[in-house]
């Protein structure tokens, strides 16, 4: 039987050297036993093992410095071993990486030390609203650029991290709306997600739910505060890392009120369908960042760098932020600060069935109420920034110098292939998901104010189906 004088002994060598504990620890080992069970009666035990752990595992104290790891030494002997298990399959999947098996590269991280219950914030369901019965067509819209390549990151603002407060839906929402004001060069500074956590909480009278700040919500129920409310800076309202159900607002705006989202679900029910809804998100990202649910495995925790191409999520369970594209992948932001992925983002393959279920539901604000709406002061002006060079959103602009997010023009989209689409009459018959969010009217619903001409379409056309269920950009 392994002694207690032979483990201290294997500690003391180099770390790649030594042997893991599971590899050589019997259930009779007594001192064993009080590293891996809760119940010990012995507290120095556990205590010599973590002063052990802690003086050879630098990596280990960087990712637990903010834990108060000699108040519960079991616990911590814990964290570490959560720590070699994710070290396994980094090192696993890196040589996957290196044989050209795999496009993206894992890291250990901070989630490399959390627990289950920990991470679950990162990753949570709400029970879906009513479906509508009415959806409108596709309006066409004008292209503001044919270039290949589009990448917004550098008009952000910087990445946020979302702790472990389930409120990704908003952190998505305000980056999105973030990144709409700066393509339009207004100055306009970082936005509170905590407005939307506290005070966003009233039932939809549409959809009969509310979002419910860091347990979950939804893009559609806070378009609808969005068009009544502007938020206000996170200076003013900052971010605490929990929400609370009473609204602590007393800042002016610091943005305009929107007057108008598009936002939508689909369910794709064949390739052709995920084919549109691919071609149709890369017309949206063309005008400007766009939140989107994502469906999140437990791989992307360790996420560092490259283009993934691993497992997701069997649903959506989590809301990011599409801020670019190329032919190849799409760039997304996140919610889990700068120190993960590639400073805060990660490039997640396209064109291989849409896995991370990306296109499927979304919310991209594209009219203000008002340009000249808004408080001044310091921190919270609203200034056109006139000094500005053009972005993609600026350097084509038509129907009386506003951008033809909503209006026809001469030099309109021609791409008749992404408006018109045959199909075998195999197909299942669909019908579209795709609305523009006006006053007093939801995602998915016509309203008066769209005249323009309806989506044009071949003798065997088809319509997307409406889904069985409304889902939630949440986490």
């Amino acid at each position: 039987m392994l002694d207690a004088n032979y483990f201290r002994a294997e500690l003391s060598l180099p770390y790649e050297k030594r042997t893991m504990v599971r590899e050589y620890c019997p259930v009779t080992c007594d001192y064993c036993g009080t590293v891996t069970s809760a119940s010990s009666t012995s507290k120095t035990k556990p205590e010599e093992l973590l002063k052990e752990i802690l003086e050879h595992d630098a990596e280990f104290r960087e990712l637990t410095k903010e834990y108060d790891l000699s108040k519960d030494p079991e616990d911590a002997i814990e964290r570490h071993q959560l720590l070699e298990s994710s070290r396994k399959e980094v090192k696993e999947h890196n040589a996957l990486y290196e044989s050209g098996q795999s496009t993206y590269k894992m890291s250990v991280n901070k989630f490399s030390v959390m627990k289950p219950d920990e991470l679950a914030p990162l990753a949570l369901s709400l029970p879906p609203p009513t479906p509508l019965a009415d959806i409108p067509p596709i309006m066409r819209r004008k292209r503001q650029t044919d270039n290949s390549t589009v990448d917004y990151r550098q008009y952000m603002q910087p990445v946020a991290n979302q702790l472990d407060c389930g409120g990704c839906w908003a952190f998505s929402m305000a980056a999105a709306l973030e990144g709409f004001f700066a393509l339009k060069n207004y100055d306009i500074p970082t936005l509170s997600v905590q407005q939307l956590l506290d005070c966003d909480r009233a039932t939809s009278s549409e959809y009969g739910v509310s979002n419910l700040g860091c347990d979950g919500g939804y893009f559609q129920v806070a378009a609808e505060y969005l068009k009544i409310k502007g938020l206000t800076s996170d200076m003013a309202y900052p971010f605490s890392g929990e929400s609370s159900t009473t609204c602590q607002l007393s800042s002016p705006s610091a943005s305009p009120k929107m007057k108008r989202f598009d936002a939508g679900y689909v369910i794709p029910n064949n390739a052709t369908i995920a084919a549109a809804l691919d071609k149709a998100m890369e017309e949206r990202v063309r005008k400007g960042p766009v939140a989107v649910g994502m469906a999140v495995n437990t791989n992307i925790y360790s996420y560092s760098e490259g283009i993934y191409d691993g497992l997701c999520g069997a649903t959506i369970n989590h809301a990011v932020v599409i801020v670019g594209f190329t032919p190849e992948y799409w760039i997304v932001r996140n919610s889990w600060g700068a120190s993960w992925g590639e400073s805060g983002h990660i490039r997640i393959l396209r064109h291989n069935g849409d896995p991370c279920k990306l296109t499927r539901y979304w919310a991209q604000p594209t009219e203000i109420v008002s340009p000249t709406q808004g408080p001044t002061g310091p921190g919270n002006a609203i200034v056109v920034n006139t000094d500005a060079t053009d972005t993609e959103s600026t350097t084509k602009d038509c129907c009386d110098g506003q951008c033809c997010d909503w209006c026809d023009c001469e030099d309109e989209d021609d791409d008749d292939d992404f408006f018109t689409t045959e199909r075998e009459d195999s197909l299942d018959t669909t019908t579209q998901t795709t609305a523009e969010v006006t006053s007093r009217t939801i995602p998915l619903q016509t309203t008066s104010q769209t005249t323009k001409a309806p989506l044009k379409t071949t003798k065997k056309s088809w319509r997307w189906e409406i889904p069985d269920k409304w889902y939630h950009g949440r986490s």
